[in-house]
């Protein structure tokens, strides 16, 4: 893509199924689940960069899975409680998915005992 592309024309729960298709075939592929959700970063990292709502997707999306597998990486423990609400630029079906997305991650990250996982190579946007 272009450097002028901001990735507008793509809803977050397009994006969100992107991820999880991304993340089920690094799984399938043999990668730890740790690993599996830092190269989902890693490889959409351009793209949450020049969209604010896909940031949001990423971050939640990839928090999810891994508080669902009990642990979270170390670069994600602040992002996930501090994400901006971003309900209002957001309609039908997208805004239908963030919002069950939302109120997951904050369920599982007030609710689930959880280990912090500090990977060797983070992204690092996020050091």
């Amino acid at each position: 893509m272009a450097d002028d592309e901001t990735y507008d024309d793509v809803t977050y729960d397009e994006f969100k199924r992107a991820i999880l298709a991304d993340y089920y075939y690094f799984v399938d592929s043999g990668d730890a689940v740790w690993r599996a959700a830092g190269r989902l970063i890693d490889e959409v990292g351009r793209a949450m960069w020049k969209n604010p709502d896909l940031y949001v997707c990423v971050i939640t999306t990839v928090g999810t899975i891994c508080l669902r597998e009990g642990f979270l990486l170390d670069y994600l423990e602040e992002p996930v409680r501090q994400l901006d609400d971003i309900t209002s630029h957001l309609i039908g079906d997208a805004r239908v998915c963030y919002r069950d997305d939302t109120a997951t991650l904050k369920a599982l990250i007030t609710r689930t005992s959880y280990d912090i996982v500090a990977p060797d190579f983070p992204p690092d946007y996020f050091v």
